[in-house]
């Protein structure tokens, strides 16, 4: 990317590219931020910064707003900024979910990720939010207003004061300190905050007996309900280990409250206290409980401070054995709290109904059993100021269904309570009626539903498929298949006539259908549904946009004769062919890869770094091991050189490989010629070397895919 720097604002800043790379500078070109992929003005006086896919505020001192980055990030207005993150669909979180929170540019945190929705209000004088549905106003001085007169069931809904009798009578009696740590590589410090509320997430390792750290992070938990596993004999019988550890074990729904974190000689310790889950969600990160806590303790000692005395004395002490020990250190090595990616594990309790693991669902029990963990009881109050007006005025009016609202908006003659409730308040409902014969937009949307389920359902067949490339070949080719390999599938000429080749995206569709013919024996579960949803892509397989520019007509400009512009037209009639598609993973990235400059464009290149990572080669690249760490799921029957062989066979490339099934050097000239010395007689002899392998490998696999279209056809 060539330097350049962009116009001066009011700041007197601007935005300086390089080397993919951009920064603010000012008027010396005196860099006043971090390097960032991407910056831009983004409101009163305040910068977008872009790094990968998180995102984050700039201020005009070149200091970022927030601590942590975040998925989205809308711009600053009135001084606060709308941030979110995209939390992806899992074995526990079934659906893709988008949470949202309001921060001010001082960086103050107003509300945390708890909103499913946020989005200025017209006049940008308040933030409407959402809480599962439920609406709610965020005013400019940061308070919040409930429409339905109803403040959030988890703070207006409970007694505090037997809350917190119940929380302390949960956390004190029994309070003992256990030990885990752990070199994994994370910033403590930048993760665990003050306040915090964390889940286990998993079966938890502790132990009573660890003594000077050698690792950088020592969790310390404060429990009262850890099950002591080395007091049961029979497990110990099985597995001495447990006695020489003195293993205790949390249950993955166990909740941390953090309490302290202490930084001390290169070791940073964070004090977890252990909380029942109730106490998690209606205590949060307040600081009412640590007030009762430590003056249960008395006035002279608090929990920080005996947590903080273990560490110092800790540090004066030799190195217990354990610390050493590799099969506990491998079952301590994540930090608590977070996943395998280190990010906090979903709050969300993990049901034992949604554990197939049989063997799991027994060692939860025991655990619960054994650590006496049972939450707390708290009885909600349930209190009800609905502000519900009459019909008159509101969304109702007009409806058919209106007739059927009774008492205090407690539903019409088509909703329940809730779902009545949020609709009023809104303004806006989907079941909205004028008279019986006008569907409602609920009806249209279900109806449309239903058609798209029906053509889900014919997408995931391969007749349909088959039925897609007929209708083609016998519309558009007067029924002869072997026209089809010379047909432009990937950018349709102006002439072409919409109606007859079944409009503008016939393109997409027919190349789906044809790699759902030609490679479904190699992937059992390709359809065109998984196409369109992403779970395998196509690439062309060679691409000379690099080799001799996107306009072959300026080649005559650059010296190339005559005869062999005539070749490279010759060529480029062929890759957008179906003979130069290839079909592949999706979650392995191959064709961002392909187009960056690791491999140029260059399917050789591309083999090449895939074998030597599949092979595990002793320095490979590392951008390839990452395409295939992130695919392993998929790759991983592919192990080895015979599986490399496998693969490349099963997608046809095998022209790529030598006879010993290892990727051979097709391009080697096309590689040269990017080198700063390379001449236009080298550079001439990389294009004839170019196309002679190119046009034989297109129309050889044009070929076999005509071939499997025929059997598919006449089946």
């Amino acid at each position: 990317m060539a330097q350049h720097i962009g116009p001066y604002d009011e700041n007197n800043l601007a935005v300086y590219h390089d080397d993919d790379k951009e920064w603010l500078v000012d008027r010396n070109l005196i860099p006043i931020s971090e390097k960032y992929t991407h910056i831009l003005p983004w409101g009163e006086g305040y910068y977008y910064a872009e790094l990968g896919s998180k995102k984050n505020i700039i201020r005009p001192n070149g200091t970022l707003v927030l601590k942590e980055w975040h998925h989205d990030i809308s711009k600053v207005t009135n001084g606060f900024i709308i941030f979110g993150n995209t939390i992806r669909k899992s074995k526990t979180n079934p659906q893709t979910r988008y949470v949202r929170g309001v921060a001010h540019v001082s960086g103050i945190i107003i509300f945390p990720m708890i909103f499913n929705a946020a989005r200025w209000l017209d006049n940008y004088k308040g933030i409407y939010v959402e809480i599962d549905t439920k609406p709610y106003i965020i005013t400019l001085d940061g308070s919040i207003y409930d429409p339905t007169r109803a403040h959030l069931p988890t703070k207006m809904t409970v007694d505090m004061e037997k809350l917190l009798t119940a929380y302390i009578n949960w956390t004190l009696p029994g309070l003992q300190f256990f030990y885990c740590d752990t070199d994994a590589p994370i910033n403590a410090s930048e993760i665990y905050h003050i306040g915090d509320i964390f889940r286990a997430g998993r079966f938890t390792d502790v132990t009573p007996k660890l003594l000077r750290p050698i690792h950088k992070t020592r969790f310390l938990v404060a429990s009262a309900h850890t099950a002591m596993l080395y007091e049961m004999k029979g497990l110990v019988r099985m597995n001495p280990k447990v006695a020489t550890w003195q293993l205790c074990t949390l249950h993955f729904n166990s909740y941390f409250k953090v309490v302290d974190v202490y930084e001390k000689e290169k070791v940073t310790q964070v004090t977890l206290l252990h909380i029942p889950q109730t106490a998690a969600y209606f205590m949060g990160g307040g600081v009412t409980d640590m007030n009762f806590i430590n003056k249960s303790a008395g006035h002279d000692t608090t929990l920080i401070k005996l947590a903080r005395k273990s560490l110092d004395e800790k540090l004066q002490m030799d190195v217990h054995p354990l610390s050493f020990d590799e099969v506990w250190l491998e079952r301590t090595a994540l930090p608590i709290g977070l996943d395998i990616d280190y990010t906090p594990m979903p709050l969300g309790p993990l049901d034992e109904d949604e554990i197939d693991d049989k063997q799991i669902v027994y060692l939860s029990k025991m655990i619960h059993r054994l650590a006496h963990d049972k939450d707390i009881d708290v009885k909600l109050i349930e209190e009800d100021n609905f502000p519900y007006l009459g019909v008159e005025g509101s969304v109702c009016e007009g409806c058919i269904y209106a007739k059927g609202i009774y008492q205090n908006g407690e539903g019409c003659g088509r909703l329940f309570t809730k779902s009545f409730r949020d609709r009023y308040i809104k303004g806006c409902c989907e079941f909205y009626k004028s008279d019986l014969y006008t569907p409602s937009l609920y009806e249209m949307l279900y109806k449309h539903r239903k058609e798209e389920a029906r053509l889900k359902a014919d997408r995931e067949s391969i007749s349909y498929a088959v039925k897609i490339v007929k209708d083609y070949v016998d519309n558009n080719l007067d029924g002869d298949v072997d026209r089809l390999k010379l047909v432009n599938i990937l950018y349709p000429s102006f002439d072409q006539e919409p109606q007859k080749n079944g409009g503008q995206k016939w393109q997409e569709d027919l190349l789906r259908a044809i790699m759902t013919i030609c490679f479904c024996d190699t992937f059992p579960d390709l359809n065109i549904q998984n196409l369109i949803h992403g779970s395998y892509r196509t690439c062309l397989i060679n691409n000379p946009t690099r080799l001799w520019g996107t306009n072959s007509l300026l080649l005559g400009r650059w010296g190339v004769p005559k005869g062999l512009r005539d070749r490279i037209k010759q060529t480029e009639q062929l890759i957008p062919t179906i003979g130069n598609q290839v079909l592949w993973y999706s979650s392995l990235g191959l064709n961002e890869y392909l187009q960056s400059l690791k491999a140029r464009d260059l399917m050789d290149k591309l083999l090449a770094n895939m074998y030597d990572v599949m092979t595990g080669a002793s320095k490979p690249e590392m951008d390839m091991k990452s395409c295939l760490y992130h695919g392993r799921k998929q790759m991983a029957k592919y192990e080895g050189a015979e599986g490399f062989a496998r693969f490349v066979q099963e997608i046809w490339l095998e022209a790529f490989l030598d006879e010993r099934g290892e990727p051979r050097d097709v391009f080697p000239l096309a590689r040269a010629h990017y080198k700063d010395n390379f001449d236009n007689k080298l550079y001439f002899a990389a294009i004839e070397q170019y196309c002679d392998f190119v046009e034989a490998l297109i129309k050889d696999r044009a070929e076999r895919m005509i071939a499997k279209i025929k059997e598919a056809i006449n089946c």
